[in-house]
């Protein structure tokens, strides 16, 4: 690749989401968060699909943020949401955005937030990010 451009699949375009969340917490402006802006940005190659998915699961998760973070509440009872880092809160609204509105599959997300929680998170930040998901997937499994 000439440009040294990142191609994205389903994890990268799961890692724009969450990029987007993270970002999204700071401004509210559309062009901050918008996906075509985001692959600019970011200097990575998204097709026009691409783009129109990210966008989509990013409206899906935002217009549920309070649901998505009264479950996070929820499962964390031990750690207030203002002590949870605003990296760490953006993969858990990606991962339980996926699962709950978009009908991802569990494993494959949580392995990737976890990932995401390892490459932007700070030391053992994957296992609460982990604990948190894996704790959701099995009320949810359960409830089912």
């Amino acid at each position: 690749m000439k440009d040294n451009k990142k191609i994205f699949d389903v994890r990268g375009i799961r890692e724009a989401v969450f990029i987007m969340l993270y970002q999204h917490m700071f401004t509210e402006a559309d062009n901050d968060t918008d996906a075509a802006v985001f692959a600019e940005n970011w200097n990575v190659e998204l097709s026009d699909a691409d783009i129109d998915e990210v966008r989509r699961r990013f409206e899906v998760i935002t217009a549920a943020d309070a649901e998505i973070l009264e479950t996070v509440r929820t499962l964390s009872p031990k750690r207030a949401l203002t002590r949870i880092p605003k990296i760490l809160l953006s993969i858990l609204k990606t991962g339980i955005g996926e699962m709950k509105l978009l009908n991802q599959p569990y494993k494959m997300v949580i392995n990737e937030c976890v990932e995401l929680a390892k490459n932007y998170g700070d030391g053992r930040d994957y296992a609460f990010v982990n604990a948190v998901l894996d704790t959701y997937r099995k009320n949810a499994s359960s409830a089912g």
